[in-house]
């Protein structure tokens, strides 16, 4: 992930778009966001990352606009996938205004990917 914005909203769905795209929009609930395992879609570890942090804040969920980009190619084995889930968890809690130490945060994703 060379690139992550998220910025919050007032309606109830996360809002998520590739800069490239070869990867669709989607948009999906923020109350318990679906992630369908046996479809590896590229929001999946934005949710994936989003889920870990919501199931620890004990706050009401928030919108959100997401934007992402990177250029590692996807299965290139460069764990482009565990950057993306860190850089969601994170983004998360910024969008929630949630305390974490990096230390705790680092083990949320760890476990969420």
């Amino acid at each position: 992930v060379d690139l992550l914005s998220c910025t919050p909203n007032t309606s109830l769905q996360i809002h998520m778009t590739n800069i490239h795209p070869r990867f669709p929009p989607r948009t999906v609930s923020k109350t318990n966001p679906p992630i369908d395992a046996s479809n590896p879609l590229w929001c999946n570890y934005f949710l994936a990352g989003y889920k870990g942090i919501m199931n620890v804040i004990e706050k009401e969920p928030r919108g959100l606009h997401v934007l992402i980009d990177g250029t590692v190619p996807p299965g290139s084995g460069l764990s482009s996938s565990s950057a993306f889930v860190c850089a969601a968890g994170l983004a998360t809690v910024h969008a929630h205004a949630f305390p974490i130490s990096q230390r705790d945060l680092a083990e949320l994703v760890t476990v969420s990917e």
